[in-house]
């Protein structure tokens, strides 16, 4: 065994499934249904370009709801809803304290909003498009305190 990979790999993941399951507690603790599982293959952008992940992070999924995810340097929150709700949403206040993408649920790489488009043509986007699902993505610093997670995900529900 390489002791030398080995420790690397502790080191990165050790804090990630500690912080995964202090997550999970609290959002169980919640009265929410939720299990954890490790998932590898997932598409980040870096900058213009999109990078797979070939190793796993830890993802809890919501039932219901959507899921929150770990990367290395930082926690993901996706959920998938209908359009008309997409179209309720406030992303003015989401997006003053938040990264945010909004995009297409069958087309993945329609973005109905991402931080180089206007906030104002978010809904028009969706509205011009056939989409029936939309997908909303929000990033935090993995310092993200869990009650303020669960608040954002008491908007989706």
């Amino acid at each position: 065994m390489n002791m030398n990979k080995h420790n690397i790999l502790n080191e990165i993941y050790e804090p990630l499934h500690k912080k995964v399951k202090s997550i999970y507690k609290e959002v169980v603790d919640n009265g929410y249904k939720a299990s954890i599982g490790w998932y590898n293959m997932h598409s980040v952008k870096y900058n213009d370009d999109f990078l797979t992940e070939f190793f796993p992070i830890p993802i809890i999924t919501i039932e219901s709801i959507g899921d929150i995810g770990l990367n290395i340097d930082s926690i993901f929150f996706e959920t998938t809803i209908s359009r008309e709700k997409a179209l309720e949403v406030d992303y003015a206040s989401l997006i003053e304290k938040y990264s945010i993408e909004v995009y297409g649920a069958d087309d993945y790489l329609t973005d109905f909003y991402n931080k180089n488009m206007l906030l104002s043509d978010i809904k028009t986007r969706i509205q011009g498009s056939k989409e029936t699902q939309i997908c909303i993505a929000l990033y935090f610093d993995m310092n993200i305190e869990t009650n303020i997670l669960l608040e954002i995900i008491s908007v989706f529900i």
